[in-house]
């Protein structure tokens, strides 16, 4: 089996470098070691939380060290699973939300990492939701009717629009508000979620391919989703699993009369299981691997007239972060 040294660079505070995906499935097809710098890396994850722009004359002159040596240049992997510019030119693979057709890209969506491959008790996805979850945690029917409370809403991020819904919302019923804008920190979100029939998870943005994990903790605590994203979250869930606000306008009365909520109960969450998507991220790492593509992700001019980036929003969607 092929020895291959990883590093990661400027990913998100407490994202575990040993214990997470991307390392679980190199290591069906490769011995992983973890490099203690980005020269000694066979292959560089790199994704653009700090410092990311301080580093990248440093790695390239890391690069063009390697090169003068004798040395092979790393593999570099592109990780995002934010709603930002994907980088042009400098490297390999990219792996992201986008719904981008190119052979150097995979789509992994944020919602995966919900799935841990290798647990540990350190997982910030674990930590935050207080357990692994599992595939048939969100396949399964539901029945928020049997639940004590009406509705909550977890909130980080305090969008006017965010308090635009519970606004509406409170007009059907009480509405809990958790997290740090309403002074009450959440740890364990499962377990207060579990007692609540519905779930307030706006995203941050309504872009193409973008979804978090927010969808995928209500239903894995038996809630339902009161989501507002991108339609295009068709490809991952059933939409009658969801009620995507987007959809009705953001008119929640609208939505709670038309929506079939007994049907939306009985409906799987996910299109396609996580161990599926798991062994064609597996099959993509091995390949650019192994035989690392001539050309940089959408180096091409030709390549980049045709597509949209990240940033980049369906001329009908509003793209831009709530405000």
């Amino acid at each position: 089996m092929k020895r291959v040294a990883v590093f990661f660079a400027d990913f998100w505070h407490d994202f575990d470098r040993v214990h997470n995906n991307f390392v679980a499935l190199l290591a069906r097809r490769f011995e992983v070691v973890h490099a203690a710098t980005a020269g000694e890396a066979d292959v560089i994850f790199e994704s653009h939380f700090p410092r990311r722009v301080a580093r990248r004359a440093h790695d390239d002159a890391t690069d063009v060290a390697l090169a003068d040596a004798g040395g092979r240049t790393p593999i570099r992997i592109f990780v995002s699973g934010e709603r930002f510019n994907l980088p042009v030119g400098r490297h390999h693979a990219v792996i992201s939300n986008n719904l981008l057709a190119t052979p150097n890209h995979f789509r992994y969506p944020v919602w995966m990492l919900s799935f841990p491959l290798a647990p540990s008790p350190q997982s910030a996805e674990i930590r935050r939701f207080g357990c692994a979850i599992t595939y048939e945690m969100v396949q399964r029917s539901i029945s928020p009717e049997t639940r004590p409370k009406f509705a909550c809403a977890v909130f980080h991020n305090p969008s006017h629009f965010r308090y635009e819904a519970v606004r509406q919302l409170c007009a059907h019923g009480r509405v809990d508000l958790y997290g740090n804008p309403a002074g009450r920190p959440v740890v364990g979100k499962g377990r207060i979620l579990s007692e609540y029939r519905l779930n307030l998870c706006p995203e941050n943005a309504v872009l193409p391919g973008y979804v978090s994990e927010k969808i995928v903790e209500a239903r894995a605590a038996g809630c339902i989703p009161l989501w507002w994203g991108d339609p295009s979250y068709r490809v991952d869930f059933h939409e009658r699993a969801v009620v995507n606000l987007y959809e009705f306008d953001f008119d929640v009365t609208r939505a709670l009369a038309e929506v079939d909520f007994r049907e939306l109960s009985q409906t799987p969450l996910l299109r396609a299981s996580p161990d599926d998507i798991n062994a064609r991220c597996e099959s993509f790492l091995h390949r650019i691997v192994s035989n690392p593509p001539d050309e940089r992700f959408l180096e091409s001019v030709a390549a980049t007239s045709s597509i949209c980036a990240a940033g980049d929003a369906h001329p009908d969607r509003q793209a831009s972060p709530c405000p």
